[in-house]
């Protein structure tokens, strides 16, 4: 298979769930599986983001969007390791679900520095 060049069209502002499913308690999504889509909309919709790209497994023949912000409840420390010094030279924020600024937190908040507060301020309720 070929591979393309890389040539990025980016989101004005943008989404990328990589745990969609996680997200949504599976007392609600097992009844109902499209329940986890729409609060990602919701959500998208209450931070301002005008698209939402709702899985992080496209291949990427499909998909050369890069999102603005990638929100993961539970993260191993040797996959937030390598991706947090990408996204802090990037100019972008790293934390963990809580907030603070480390890879060793069991989860992960990645987003361009544009969108890091207003994503702090949703997560945070």
């Amino acid at each position: 298979m070929a591979a393309k060049a890389f040539d990025p069209k980016f989101m004005k502002v943008g989404v990328l769930t990589a745990a969609l499913q996680e997200l949504t308690p599976r007392e609600v999504r097992d009844p109902d599986p499209d329940k986890a889509i729409e609060e990602w909309l919701a959500f998208a919709s209450e931070i301002g983001a005008s698209y939402i790209q709702l899985s992080a497994a496209l291949h990427p023949s499909e998909s050369d969007v890069p999102a603005e912000a990638m929100l993961d409840p539970v993260m191993s420390v040797w996959d937030a390791a390598a991706v947090r010094p990408i996204v802090e030279e990037a100019g972008g924020v790293f934390t963990d679900w809580s907030g603070r600024a480390t890879h060793d937190g069991g989860s992960a908040v990645a987003t361009n520095s544009r969108l890091a507060e207003a994503v702090r301020r949703a997560l945070d309720g």
